[in-house]
């Protein structure tokens, strides 16, 4: 077995087999049985967008980068390109206690967070990330911009 990264791998993947099914995630926000699928090769073209993103943002190797994003295809994108580029992707459940909440954000030593705007805009609450920069995949809010219309460097 060889000792690359599972990036390697996937993008190894994509160029073989561009059109075979990577993911299949179901969706949350639809009726039971509704998924998601994304094939390898569209795989491949969004990691390459989301790094152009997180390049664009200033983010570099070796950032932590919490996530509080829902499971989907989204937050799997975002978790190839944080791995890939050489970051650390923190990631935080929704259910989390508050106390161990805050004690993640105040320890981890984030350079960033990216999440659902439905959470990050109660930002101001968590002084941690007061200090640190915020993004979300959709949309805007005060404080908080989105990953998606930063122009890549």
């Amino acid at each position: 077995m060889s000792n690359g990264n599972f990036c390697e791998r996937i993008l190894a993947a994509a160029q073989r087999h561009p059109d075979r099914l990577a993911l299949r995630v179901p969706d949350i926000m639809a009726p039971p049985g509704q998924h998601e699928d994304i094939t390898y090769g569209e795989l491949a073209m969004a990691v390459a967008r989301r790094q152009a993103e997180l390049d664009g943002a200033g983010l570099k190797k070796g950032h932590r980068v919490l996530l509080f994003m829902a499971p989907g295809i989204p937050l799997y994108v975002t978790l190839i390109a944080l791995l890939a580029m050489g970051m650390v992707p923190v990631l935080v459940e929704r259910g989390m206690p508050r106390k161990t909440l805050r004690a993640t954000l105040a320890t981890c030593g984030a350079q960033a967070v990216i999440g659902d705007i439905r959470v990050l805009r109660l930002w101001w609450l968590f002084p941690p990330l007061w200090a640190i920069q915020r993004f979300t995949l959709s949309g805007g809010f005060p404080g908080i911009r989105n990953l998606n219309a930063i122009p890549p460097t």
